[in-house]
């Protein structure tokens, strides 16, 4: 019942699955094995206990509220805003600076989560860089586990197809819930536009960002 910017169906279930020991962080084509996402009809769904030789964790329900997600100062659509961080001119802190101001503004006036910040849709909390970019070349089959790696698939970029990407889950370390990813991290769950959980896990992938 709440806007997003996903358009997703009114009903169904959205499975997620990822493989919490080994922790892939999607920077290899590979790492799909690591994590899935199903999407099933509720009407014809049915609960199925989790393998005997797999870790299960503790339920712990959620609530769901309508809040307002804004763009960190890294991301393509406020570049012409926030000078890149390879700008180490007094200007240019200064103009990160005034980015990190209305941060704050936004988390006072909005409430912004000070525990764990699950989210669907909207702006990722990014604790590195965004993560369009990865999401686009390492589905499509580069690797990008080092520098090396993406001065090579630096001429198979474009700009407009990481432009479809968008947010579709991310899930926060949650001590509540026993999970831990990286040290204090995040999962970002990425499809492309438009979204259409019939396509899944093919039109998405997952990106882990440690704290």
């Amino acid at each position: 019942s709440l806007e997003t910017d996903l358009e997703l169906p009114a009903s169904g279930i959205l499975n997620v699955f990822y493989d919490h020991v080994e922790q892939p962080a999607g920077f290899e084509p590979t790492h799909r094995d690591g994590w899935r996402l199903v999407w099933a009809d509720e009407a014809a769904a049915v609960e199925a206990p989790a393998p005997s030789e797999a870790t299960t964790f503790v339920s712990v329900g959620l609530e769901a509220t309508q809040t307002l997600t804004i763009p960190g100062w890294e991301e393509p659509a406020v570049a012409s805003l926030f000078p890149p961080h390879t700008d180490r001119s007094d200007a240019a802190f200064s103009a990160r600076g005034r980015c990190y101001d209305v941060e704050e503004a936004w988390a006072e006036a909005f409430e912004a989560p000070t525990s764990s910040n699950h989210q669907v849709g909207g702006w990722p909390s990014l604790q590195q860089a965004p993560i369009w970019t990865e999401s686009d070349l390492v589905s499509s089959g580069h690797t990008l586990g080092t520098y090396l790696d993406w001065e090579a698939a630096e001429s198979f970029r474009s700009r407009e197809r990481e432009a479809l990407w968008g947010l579709l889950l991310q899930i926060d370390s949650d001590d509540e819930a026993g999970w831990m990813w990286g040290d204090g991290g995040m999962l970002y769950f990425t499809m492309q536009r438009p979204f259409d959980p019939t396509t899944l896990p093919d039109a998405a992938w997952m990106i882990l960002q440690g704290g």
